[in-house]
């Protein structure tokens, strides 16, 4: 089973697992969160070029939430470019007759890592390391987190195959010298 996560926003992250290698990256939408025509047009563009390059039998979505910055409010425009590419890359699946699932982020952080610190940086960077660990190639913090939708949807819809994709599992496969 090959899924592609996505982490929608301004940031588009993705990450494929299942392939024969794991892959990932992330892309700066066209636009402005104020001009979301050109959000939505760029997000378009994108999503479908992952799927004609990956093939994915499932596409995973981190599920939107919004807090707040430094206890202000967060700008209506922001929200706006997180749920038009999360609601695009839903579209597209439909289209497309992908099946789509969605994925709480706070769920995958509690299977991805033994412990999920308190603060937003220090989440960041665990869920890099967890990536490392596993020799995810993960590019920005934007990557990493679809690496964690990712694997949670492989826990969920092929635990064997992603009990394989653990450190433990890779590490056995390795020959010995």
């Amino acid at each position: 089973m090959r899924v592609i996560a996505i982490d929608p926003g301004m940031n588009l992250g993705w990450a494929l697992l299942g392939g024969k290698e794991p892959l990932s990256g992330s892309v700066r939408m066209a636009g402005s969160p104020a001009k979301m025509g050109q959000v939505m047009r760029h997000a378009d563009r994108t999503i479908r070029e992952l799927i004609a390059v990956h093939r994915p039998d499932v596409i995973a979505l981190a599920t939107i939430f919004i807090g707040s910055r430094g206890g202000r409010p967060v700008d209506p425009h922001s929200i706006s470019a997180v749920m038009g590419v999360k609601f695009k890359a839903e579209e597209i699946a439909d289209e497309l007759r992908i099946r789509a699932v969605e994925i709480s982020e706070p769920e995958c952080r509690r299977a991805f890592l033994t412990a999920v610190p308190k603060k937003s940086k220090a989440i960041k960077a665990a869920v890099m390391r967890a990536c490392r660990l596993r020799g995810w190639p993960a590019g920005s913090e934007h990557a990493a987190d679809a690496y964690c939708v990712a694997a949670r949807a492989m826990e969920i819809l092929d635990p064997v195959a992603a009990h394989e994709m653990t450190p433990l599992f890779q590490n056995r496969r390795k020959p010995r010298k």
